[in-house]
């Protein structure tokens, strides 16, 4: 699966007005992103499809959202799942399936 807005998942520099758009899962401890979005698959069946949604609802409901700005607080030491980050003023954990789920744009804060 690709990100959205990214033809390849190579880190490369963009100017101002060009989005990178990354799993959040890319992310290194202590870096700032914001959601611009959720990836979906592409291919799949019927069941996957539906895990993709109740996940994302789950997100939702740790307040995961479109322009909401986290921060990545630990990341585990082997692959760096699972992960914690920061948003809305919470600390909420995550799988590496549901930060690869989160489509974001690195900020400096």
């Amino acid at each position: 699966m690709q990100p959205l807005n990214s033809p390849t998942n190579s880190e490369r520099p963009v100017s101002d007005n060009q989005r990178q758009a990354i799993p959040l899962s890319h992310l290194a401890e202590g870096e700032s992103a914001v959601i611009i979005g959720f990836q979906t698959p592409s291919e799949g069946c019927k069941e996957r499809r539906i895990s993709v949604d109740l996940t994302q609802m789950r997100l939702f409901e740790l307040g995961l959202m479109v322009n909401e700005t986290v921060t990545v607080v630990h990341k585990s030491p082997f692959g760096g799942h699972p992960m914690a980050v920061a948003v809305l003023g919470s600390t909420v954990g995550l799988n590496f399936e549901e930060a690869e789920l989160l489509v974001v744009e690195r900020v400096s804060l």
